[in-house]
């Protein structure tokens, strides 16, 4: 069960799930005091759990025996000298019954108040009277049954350890200096079979640090963890099962980072998850009872409990999965990457410059990401092939203007990455003429030399050396949009594009054929297009009709929205273009994809139609002919899409990535397309 309230309020809110975590009930609590925050202990041993209200303007916690009830009814109050900073609660005395203790960051000392029974309490001595507390934790450290207290004194930037004696004395035993502003003490045993921790959280510059327990009681600091933004809260538990209690943060703007501990002494290994628009809190327990630790995330901006599923239990598709990504995940594909014959799932994330892969395994199905640092922030991403344990992908940066080709080999979770400068953002093209050994691939740069856009071609000479090639047209005509593919039936790639001709004050369609050193300088076909603007074009080459001869899809975004198709006649030559459909409006390569969804031998044209929020299709019907549009996924904001195989049914599935959630959500492709047990071949 979860309690929500918004300080000051005079309502709380509980949200109970469950075992299943797919169905939940909210209920409304009415409270008959100010609530600026709400505690839930025990009270005494073996008794039900009390609620405690905190109000800190009036200086005053009032006790509730059934916090669960519709009505939370006041059973005691009790005043407090100061308005209380923080509340911690336990046996001070070990009479088994809950005491607390009190403490308000502009007055120095802690107050203790012991408990009498039945949410009564009286107050004791002030404890370290001469220190201003910043923040406490109450915790065991000798394993001698006493309970003893770290605490934070901000003024004189020390940590304190006070030892239990007994019947509520402590004794300020040992302390030491602390550099910077710290926000917050956890004490736990990070290790199994070691001693106890401390891991402490700083404010500015954010970041944490890991100090290490011995058997003498004493504590020296191991490593220091710099985050990459501000602290919303952090907790610790054991995430991956390996005995090891790791570290999950959330980073505000929307990261929620998870730092692997291993018992060593380097910063741990990092896993970042998006974490909504304005997250605050941050739980970890097992929420759906499966032995695994989940995490549960309140997004105070966007509204939201965001629950995050340990998926170290693979998830199987059979209607429909989701998994977190890293920040804002961009493009995706769909391919194996390690050669076991099943296909897995590569995401590029441009919010936290990461890569994240799914793998999927036989019978178990995909598992949660694996996530590998990027050197900027990626947007296009293109699995290029799989030598020996090798996946090979191509990447996009175009704000920093760089593509990467980058190695990643499964077997030790090392990656290798080439990164190549470009002349301006680059979108990747393809063709299928590609080597598996060596890399070649082309990309449309979107401004050179004198700020015109170009083509270029990047050919691969050694595991770190490429050569370029470019395309581009006399200044000022302008290219506008280009395609990368065999149209003639030599084996080598050519250009199909549409341009700017100054000289005519003219818009052409134009095919440039290859030659055996890429110079594309023969302009084999060409005609005008009857439009008096574009400004950015977009073209795909396939043969749609599977006549042998390559046809070209048209996209002019700026000028008709108009999706066209432009038949193949043979020779690199090519028939006036028919529209296809109306109203679609294309801004991202990512957004048109061709291929056969339904299995019937003939191409579908795939789009995620941003006017309707959805991820569509039009059916092929040959000759060039195609259905209307049809609608398979909806979802707001929806970044790219792949479709491909993922449970082994021969059914294309659709997985799509979803920018504000953070998300990769992935449809069993028999389901969004109708099908039963039969589909049509």
């Amino acid at each position: 069960m979860f309690f929500f309230w918004n300080p000051p309020a005079t309502q709380l809110v509980s949200l109970t799930l469950d075992s299943s975590c797919t169905r939940y009930t909210w209920k409304e609590h009415v409270v008959g005091d100010r609530l600026d925050d709400f505690l839930v202990a025990d009270l005494a041993a073996n008794q039900k759990s009390v609620g405690i209200i905190v109000n800190k303007d009036e200086k005053r916690l009032s006790f509730v025996l059934d916090p669960f009830a519709d009505t939370l009814r006041v059973v005691s109050t009790l005043s407090l000298p100061q308005r209380p900073t923080g509340i911690a609660t336990g046996d001070l005395n070990n009479d088994k019954r809950m005491d607390l203790l009190v403490y308000d960051r502009e007055n120095p000392g802690i107050i203790p108040f012991f408990g009498l029974g039945k949410a009564r309490f009286r107050q004791g001595p002030t404890i370290a009277p001469d220190n201003a507390i910043g923040d406490l934790a109450l915790v065991q450290l000798n394993n001698d049954g006493l309970l003893d207290i770290v605490f934070y004194d901000w003024v004189k930037s020390d940590l304190h350890l006070l030892y239990g004696l007994g019947r509520g004395i402590f004794l300020d035993q040992t302390t030491f200096p602390v550099e910077g502003e710290l926000d917050r003490i956890v004490v736990a045993q990070l290790s199994p079979n070691e001693h106890l921790d401390f891991v402490l959280a700083y404010k500015n510059p954010p970041h944490l640090e890991i100090w290490k327990g011995d058997e003498l009681g004493d504590f020296h600091p191991q490593s220091r963890i710099p985050l990459k933004g501000p602290l919303g809260s952090f907790a610790l538990n054991d995430v991956n099962g390996d005995g090891f209690k790791d570290l999950v943060a959330l980073e505000r703007p929307s990261t929620l980072g998870v730092y692997f501990n291993a018992g060593e002494e380097p910063p741990p290994e990092r896993i970042d998850f998006s974490a909504g628009s304005g997250p605050r809190v941050a739980l970890l327990d097992d929420l759906n009872s499966d032995g695994l630790v989940d995490a549960a995330v309140l997004d105070r901006e966007g509204q939201k409990l965001l629950l995050y599923f340990n998926a170290e239990q693979a998830g199987v598709l059979r209607d429909s999965l989701e998994f977190v990504t890293g920040v804002r995940p961009r493009a995706l594909c769909i391919d194996d990457l390690i050669g076991n014959g099943l296909n897995d799932i590569a995401v590029v994330n441009s919010g936290d410059n990461s890569l994240s892969v799914f793998m999927n395994r036989p019978t178990d199905g995909l598992l949660g990401h694996t996530t590998y640092s990027l050197p900027a922030s990626p947007w296009y991403l293109t699995f290029h092939s799989l030598k020996d344990s090798l996946a090979r992908f191509i990447i996009s940066y175009p704000q920093a203007d760089e593509l990467s080709f980058l190695s990643l080999d499964q077997r030790d979770r090392s990656i290798t990455n080439a990164i190549i400068s470009t002349a301006g953002g680059a979108e990747l093209l393809s063709w299928g003429g590609v080597s598996r050994d060596l890399v070649d691939f082309f990309c449309f740069n979107s401004s050179s030399g004198g700020g015109s856009p170009s083509l270029t071609l990047f050919q691969q000479l050694g595991p770190q050396r490429f050569i370029e090639r470019s395309f581009r047209l006399t200044i000022p005509d302008a290219l506008l949009g280009a395609a990368v593919g065999d149209v003639d039936g030599d084996g080598r790639p050519d250009v199909v594009y549409i341009y700017r001709n100054t000289t005519t004050n003219r818009y052409e369609f134009v095919v440039s054929l290859g030659d055996s050193v890429s110079s594309f300088r023969q302009k084999a076909f060409f005609y005008q297009l009857p439009l008096k603007e574009i400004q950015k074009s977009y073209l795909w080459i396939a043969d749609v009709n599977q006549d042998g001869h390559p046809d070209v899809l048209i996209s002019l975004p700026r000028s008709t929205q108009d999706l066209e198709l432009a038949l193949g006649t043979g020779q690199g030559s090519f028939a006036r273009p028919d529209t296809i459909a109306q109203g679609v409006r294309i801004e991202d390569r990512g957004q048109v994809q061709m291929l056969d969804i339904d299995g019937d031998g003939m191409l579908d044209i795939a789009v995620n139609e941003h006017n309707r929020h959805c991820v569509g299709w039009f059916r092929g019907k040959g000759d060039g002919k195609f259905e209307e549009f049809r609608p398979l996924v909806r979802a707001p904001h929806i970044g790219h899409f792949a479709f491909g195989d993922l449970n082994g049914d021969g059914v294309p599935d659709l997985a799509v990535t979803l920018t504000d959630k953070g998300t990769v959500k992935i449809f069993d492709g028999r389901l969004i397309l109708g099908l039963r047990r039969e589909i049509v071949r």
